[in-house]
């Protein structure tokens, strides 16, 4: 309700023209809690997120390492995808193939090994 009355007060003075499209429906069905960033956490465990994608990080930064290391520009212009990055999206592929893990890592090795990448494995055997 908070926020909609600063909405409201914004249109009033000016400041926004038109009313946004989430003002109307907010306030038919406000939200169960008020909208405040100090009020208290709901009661009960947050489920953690964790993504197959995280998995795969993870063992390539336990047990790869990329010679020469990646470089990433601060400047927001990309030259491409990072090493790990094209791992994680082709391991990936080959497991929603049906490849298990293992498989799946060596094929992702060999491909990129044929795209002159220099990947050296510093753990044997992949993170469970």
């Amino acid at each position: 309700m908070v926020l909609s009355l600063r909405v409201l007060a914004l249109i009033r003075t000016g400041v926004l023209t038109e009313q946004p499209l989430w003002l109307a429906v907010a306030e038919v069905f406000p939200p169960p809690q008020p909208t405040q960033f100090n009020r208290t956490a709901l009661p009960g465990k947050v489920p953690q997120l964790v993504y197959q994608e995280d998995q795969l990080r993870e063992d390539f930064s336990k047990t790869k390492t990329v010679m020469p290391k990646d470089v990433w520009s601060l400047f927001g212009k990309s030259s491409g995808s990072t090493v790990q990055e094209r791992y994680v999206e082709q391991q990936a592929l080959w497991m929603k193939q049906g490849k298990s893990k293992e498989d799946a890592d060596a094929c992702t090795l060999t491909a990129l090994k044929n795209q002159s990448v220099n990947i050296k494995t510093t753990k044997v055997g992949l993170v469970k």
